[in-house]
């Protein structure tokens, strides 16, 4: 009897160190899963900031090329905005295309070409996303963005060519008509743009901040826009030789910045 009570009191000591043992273990377990989720949701943030940091880089380079589609005058005729967004990319309206943008950039926040365009009389003045996502962003924009910080969307940060710095995201430029949604081009539904044209819908389509290499070539661009300002004017001979002479010297220049 004695030798019995004596193995009872010796378990009873090796099954509380095995229920700590696994107290700890399951304790151990909690913790590693709250790091894990933690540690997710904190690269889905940084991955959503990253994307809110291009969104604003691709809507001014948008904004950046209306104003130079507009500020080109072409020949017999006065400055005008784009009727769809292919129109930056090749302004034909010349004797010789001009680029005001490189390509049709994706929206970093859907992935896609997809944008909502904004016009007036059938032109594009700007164009905004159409993600109705919550922006993390509400501080620290360019002065010209400002009204941004006020945005519910990201539907709502909007890249206009009249924009005024400081106004409410959601706000028009003062004495502005109220711009409409428009058509993107042929075959595409009111208030989106054409595609690509490389049928990739991948996030990463859309540029990263420029580096110094994207800013040279912005520059032979502007310069390039600058050239072709100046044959406004000449006659019809000496227009198209100034403007051939603008896009050669633009290609120096983009050879330069590849070297």
């Amino acid at each position: 009897m004695t030798g019995r009570k004596m193995l009872r009191g010796s378990a009873q000591p090796r099954c509380a160190s095995r229920g700590f043992a696994l107290m700890f273990a399951l304790l151990a377990l909690v913790l590693v899963s709250l790091a894990a989720v933690v540690a997710h949701s904190r690269a889905r943030e940084d991955a959503l900031r990253e994307r809110e940091a291009q969104l604003l880089w691709v809507g001014d380079q948008y904004r950046q090329a209306i104003r130079s589609y507009a500020a080109v005058r072409p020949v017999a005729g006065t400055g005008q905005y784009p009727k769809v967004l292919e129109d930056l990319v090749e302004d034909k309206r010349g004797p010789v295309a001009i680029h005001h943008l490189r390509r049709l950039y994706s929206d970093p926040m859907t992935g896609a070409v997809d944008w909502v365009l904004e016009g007036q009389a059938g032109a594009i003045v700007g164009l905004h996303s159409r993600s109705e996502q919550a922006p993390l962003r509400h501080a620290n924009f360019p002065a010209v963005d400002a009204g941004f910080a006020r945005a519910q969307s990201y539907a709502q940060w909007r890249f206009l060519v009249n924009d005024d710095p400081g106004r409410n995201a959601t706000d028009l430029p003062p004495g502005a008509a109220a711009p409409s949604t428009i058509a993107g081009g042929p075959g595409a539904t009111p208030g989106t743009a054409p595609g690509d044209g490389n049928g990739s819908s991948d996030p990463s389509a859309a540029p990263p901040a420029p580096s110094n290499t994207v800013a040279a070539e912005l520059l032979c661009r502007d310069q390039q826009i600058s050239a072709v300002a100046d044959c406004n004017g000449l006659p019809q001979p000496q227009l198209n030789a100034c403007i051939r002479a603008a896009k050669q010297q633009y290609y120096v220049c983009l050879a330069a910045v590849g070297n």
